[in-house]
């Protein structure tokens, strides 16, 4: 009888100890469980919090402002990039010249900007970028990036070189009318081939040959030539795909673009 009572009291304190063992155990389990949730939730705070000051720089493109410079229209879309932290790494003005002014057909030389509608009225660009004053628009600018382009009018090769000669010229013309030393490049787009159905050399082939000067106003120091083209193409693709606004420049319509061909002119 004694011999069974004890067996009894020995499973009694076995069962015991399982249970007591198991809800020690569960407790470690639970306790590891709620650590590695509470180390997961702060890993996807943190992802949560970086993806969204990404996600806010996908386009770090404030709203463009509308200038009248010495008569002329310019509009004005500053764009940034940003680090994970927020702080600006790359930063740029890029100032687009009124439709109403573009490239003659054809032509690249400095006097061959006409008004829209006055095909056969020439304006002088000089006189545009003087009234622009560089001395003044850009004198907070670090380097002054000016871009070709051509309209979808010729073959490709022929609109390729103009869009060069009219980048050179704007080099040459900005240059000219600087009173200090700012590093000048000349980018080109080269021919806009997105839409080759519109009416040859008129109006509606007016924005493919629009004037761009862009204003470089902070880069990191040891930023090459090559990492500075790609980051402007970034700032150009970015703020096409802006939808609080339009802007009128579509890079990706251009053969360089389309072609993963140098813009940067050769010095």
């Amino acid at each position: 009888m004694a011999n069974k009572n004890s067996d009894e009291n020995f499973k009694g304190n076995l069962i015991i100890a399982l249970v007591g063992g198991l809800f020690v155990l569960f407790a470690v389990l639970a306790g590891f469980i709620l650590t590695r949730l509470s180390t997961l939730d702060e890993i996807a705070r943190t992802h949560g919090e970086r993806i969204a000051k990404l996600e806010a720089c996908v386009d770090c493109s404030k709203s463009p402002r509308t200038k009248i410079k010495g008569g002329y229209e310019w509009k004005e879309y500053p764009s940034e990039e940003t680090d994970e932290e927020g702080n600006i790494t790359f930063s740029v003005e890029i100032d687009i010249l009124s439709k109403q002014y573009r490239w003659a057909c054809g032509r690249s030389n400095v006097d061959d900007l006409v008004r829209e509608n006055q095909a056969n009225s020439t304006v002088s660009l000089e006189d545009i970028i003087r009234k622009y004053d560089p001395d003044d628009e850009l004198q907070d600018a670090k380097k002054i990036v000016v871009v070709g382009t051509a309209s979808s009018e010729g073959d490709l090769a022929s609109q390729e070189d103009l869009a060069q000669s009219r980048a050179k010229t704007l080099v040459k013309v900005v240059k000219d009318n600087l009173q200090k030393k700012i590093p000048v490049i000349g980018m080109s787009f080269g021919q806009y081939v997105a839409d080759k159905e519109k009416a040859k050399c008129s109006d509606a082939t007016s924005e493919q040959r629009r004037v761009l000067i862009v204003k470089l106003i902070k880069q990191s120091t040891d930023m090459s030539d090559d990492e500075l083209e790609k980051s402007l193409i970034r700032r150009f693709e970015q703020l096409a795909e802006k939808e609080s606004f339009r802007f009128p420049i579509e890079i990706r319509d251009y053969s360089n673009y389309k072609d993963h061909k140098r813009m940067f002119l050769e010095k």
